[in-house]
């Protein structure tokens, strides 16, 4: 069994997958990006504080119709060790909340000066049951959350055995098809504080365990997260094209594998109630109480170890449950429960538990389900390269050129980790020369960008008519095939 010291804990249940930069998805409402679209010029650039995305992923091509929605539902989370978190993601703790001045829950928070609901958490999944590409496509609509706030979002299968199986109404297939893809969590009581399981538990724990001693595995993708506004509110389209193992924030240390986008945090006055009337008095901001913060924050995220980036999902209907998991950034604050342990706070399922807090089942309503289908797709393992070169002119005699490498699957999403092969020829020849695209940047933009790799030949005299060619060789990424004939390239001429 492989565990990790950080982790991204998740607490039994269904819920999709995740991504570089957000782009908004084609034929939707508009979402303001916090993120950098991977054709956008500013690679840290922010956003006013309002809808906001943190998912990194290409929008498709096409139009991906979101034909199918589930409510999100408060949610148990019967893994113990878990706790909410009271404080942003700058770290500032919500103290209009810790104090209960401004009371807060997932069910209802205020009440009217008539004696009513006020305000209540409002969340809704929309998704594609069949999104043309091969990985969940959806959009998360959210109102009165916590503000300024990271949530994670995950696709979870339904395992038919253990103690907490779904049976007949479970989809064994699709939760190993998750797990392989992403992330296992492991529910069984032994495991009363750990995270993180390995293939090799899934296979002797779950799939070849023997009949009746099967742990609780779940399959999942954490696919990133959203975050929330200063009024605790999100509209953010998304793509679970990217499986991701914790997320990071600027002001810690430790792993930055690729950058999620950085927010603002600002703080909004407290929501009116009944008659008009405000909640709260000296202009008290909502979750804060007197503070207002103004700062910003950049997010990272660490991918999966030994997972494919991007991923592909085998073709196959998916019978899946949606979490949404407090970030907890590692529980920055020492000894402290405010700042949390990864609690799930909302799901699309929730279990049945008896009067003893025991569980004894879960949810059937299939309107509950989340269901979508992969289609066949010609090649799931090919990559494809765009080569574009350039030619400068460090002094009146002299020049030099630049080619940049783009490499991507079959429908466009950029590859990371992939070994570039090639030479150069004409003015400047040269032996093979090789390098390795990355996974930061944005494409077209910088060298060793996220799916580019780039090559610079050094200055040569300026010979008039002669040309500047530069031939990839080879293309190598495990996992995946490269056609190497017809070989491409590309040429500049003086």
């Amino acid at each position: 069994m492989r565990r990790y010291s950080c982790h991204t804990s998740f607490s039994h249940y269904c819920a999709g997958a995740l991504l570089l930069l957000v782009a908004n998805l084609p034929g939707l409402a508009a979402a303001d990006a916090q993120t950098v679209a991977p054709n956008a010029s500013a690679p840290n650039a922010s956003a006013p504080n309002g809808t906001q995305s943190t998912l990194v992923a290409t929008a498709p091509d096409a139009v991906v119709p979101l034909d199918a929605s589930v409510k999100m539902f408060p949610y148990r989370d019967p893994w113990l060790p878990s706790r909410e978190r009271w404080r942003d993601i700058a770290d500032n703790p919500l103290r209009g909340f810790l104090s209960q001045e401004q009371p807060f829950s997932y069910r209802n928070d205020y009440t009217s000066d008539e004696g009513g609901a006020a305000r209540q958490t409002q969340v809704t999944l929309s998704y594609s049951t069949s999104p043309g590409v091969p990985y969940f496509v959806g959009r998360i609509d959210a109102t009165g959350l916590k503000p300024n706030f990271a949530y994670q979002l995950k696709l979870v299968g339904k395992p038919v055995k253990g103690t907490q199986g779904w049976g007949i109404h479970g989809d064994a297939v699709g939760n190993e098809r998750l797990g392989y893809a992403g992330r296992w969590w492991c529910g069984h009581p032994i495991h009363a504080s750990g995270t993180n399981f390995d293939d090799n538990h899934y296979l002797s724990e779950y799939k070849n365990a023997l009949p009746g001693m099967e742990h609780n595995m779940y399959g999942y993708i954490y696919m990133g997260q959203f975050i929330t506004d200063g009024a605790g509110n999100a509209h953010v389209d998304f793509f679970g094209d990217h499986p991701y193992h914790i997320s990071w924030a600027s002001w810690q240390g430790g792993a930055k594998d690729v950058l999620a986008g950085r927010w603002p945090v600002r703080s909004a006055p407290l929501p009116t109630v009944g008659n008009g009337a405000e909640v709260g008095i000296n202009g008290d901001q909502y979750g804060y109480g007197a503070l207002r913060p103004s700062t910003s924050v950049t997010l990272y995220y660490e991918n999966e170890p030994g997972r494919t980036q991007p991923l592909t999902l085998p073709p196959g209907i998916y019978r899946c449950r949606f979490l949404i998991t407090e970030e907890s950034f590692h529980n920055p604050i020492a000894n402290s429960p405010e700042g949390g342990y990864w609690k799930t706070v909302l799901a699309s399922e929730d279990l049945v538990y008896d009067e003893t807090g025991r569980i004894v089942g879960h949810d059937r309503d299939a309107a509950n389900d989340v269901v979508f289908s992969i289609g066949a797709h010609a090649s799931i393992t090919a990559m494809k390269a765009k080569v574009v070169l350039s030619v400068t002119k460090p002094s009146v005699n002299t020049v030099k050129a630049t080619t940049q490498i783009v490499v991507t699957d079959n429908i466009g999403r950029p590859i990371r980790g992939a070994t570039v092969k090639g030479f150069w020829s004409g003015i400047h020849s040269s032996r093979e020369v090789s390098g390795t695209t990355n996974s930061t940047g944005v494409p077209g933009t910088a060298p060793n960008s996220d799916g580019v790799v780039q090559f610079t030949s050094p200055s040569v005299r300026t010979k008039r008519g002669q040309c500047f060619r530069f031939i990839i060789t080879d293309i190598i990424k495990t996992g995946r095939t490269w056609n190497k004939f017809p070989r491409p390239g590309a040429q500049h001429c003086l």
